[in-house]
C-alpha cells in the first residue's frame, strides 16, 4: 500500500523482508512485536557479520510500523528509541587512476567468480556514470545512436534523460549485444531487440537484477579487504561515484 506506490525500490524491500523478517517472526502479529524483538533480530544479522544489512533491516521496519501507526493499525511503533545497530558507512569511495586500471585490466584478464554480463555492465557504470538499476535494465530500444535515453519510468527521479555513449560504451553494449545473439543462436546481420544484460537463469524477457553485481562483488572478496580484482572492496555505485568524482 505504500512501498509499491511510492518507492521504485519497492522490490528490494520486499525481498529483505522475505528473507530477514520472515522467517523469524512468522505469522505473528504486528501488535505482537515488542521492542526486543527488533533488538534481537537486528543483533543476530550483526552478529552474523552483516552490520549494513542490520541497518537496512531497521530502515524497512521502522518505515512499516511508522505506516502502521499512521493506519491507526498500530497505536505505537517497537521501533521507537531504537538506534541504527551499526554505524552508518560514509558514501565516498571512488577510484584512483590506478585502481580504474587495476580494475579495468583485472575484469579483462582474470578469471573472476562472475558472468560476462556483469563485467560488461560493471564497466558501463563506469563509462556512463548512470545508476546500477539503470545499466542494468538497459534495453536495445533506449539506444538510438550515441544517444541512450533512459525513461521516466527506470529513473530514480522519474524523468527521462539522455546520456552520451561514448565510443567506449558504445563497444561495450555491442559486446554484450553479440554475445546474447551468439548464446541465443541470432544470425549475426539480425538486428537484436531487447534487453542488452539479460538474465540467464530467468525468462527471456527479463534484465538482470541489480542485486547480481552485489552479489558477484561479494563472491569476489578476500579476507584482506581486497577483492579479486587487486583492488579494496568496493560497491557498485561506487563506480557511478568514480566516474561522477573525476568529472568534477
Amino acid at each position: 500500500r505504500h512501498a509499491m506506490i511510492e518507492k521504485k525500490s519497492w522490490e528490494e524491500d520486499q525481498r529483505i523482508l522475505d528473507k530477514e523478517v520472515y522467517p523469524a517472526w512468522g505469522k505473528r502479529k504486528a501488535a505482537d512485536i515488542i521492542k526486543r524483538d527488533v533488538i534481537t533480530l537486528l543483533d543476530k544479522v550483526v552478529d552474523r557479520g552483516s552490520p549494513q544489512t542490520a541497518n537496512n533491516i531497521f530502515k524497512i521496519l521502522r518505515r512499516l510500523f511508522s505506516w502502521a501507526v499512521e493506519k491507526d493499525r498500530l497505536k505505537i511503533s517497537p521501533c521507537i528509541g531504537i538506534k541504527a545497530p551499526a554505524p552508518l558507512n560514509l558514501k565516498d569511495r571512488a577510484f584512483s587512476v590506478d585502481e580504474i586500471k587495476t580494475f579495468w585490466k583485472t575484469l579483462n584478464s582474470v578469471d573472476l567468480s562472475m558472468t560476462n554480463e556483469v563485467k560488461r555492465a560493471l564497466k558501463l557504470i563506469l563509462v556512463t556514470a548512470q545508476r546500477p538499476g539503470e545499466v542494468s535494465g538497459m534495453h536495445t530500444r533506449e539506444i538510438d545512436g550515441n544517444w541512450w535515453t533512459i525513461p521516466a519510468e527506470r529513473s530514480k527521479n522519474w524523468k527521462a534523460h539522455r546520456v552520451y555513449l561514448s565510443p567506449l560504451a558504445k563497444d561495450i553494449i555491442t559486446d554484450a549485444i553479440d554475445e546474447v545473439k551468439a548464446t541465443r543462436k541470432i544470425p549475426a546481420e539480425t538486428k537484436y531487440d531487447g534487453f542488452v544484460f539479460p538474465c540467464p537463469h530467468r525468462a527471456k524477457d527479463k534484465p538482470i537484477e541489480r542485486h547480481a553485481f552485489s552479489k558477484a562483488l561479494k563472491r569476489n572478496e578476500s579476507e584482506d579487504g581486497l577483492t579479486t580484482m587487486g583492488v579494496a572492496t568496493f560497491t557498485p555505485h561506487d563506480l557511478r561515484r568514480t566516474a561522477a568524482t573525476f568529472m568534477a
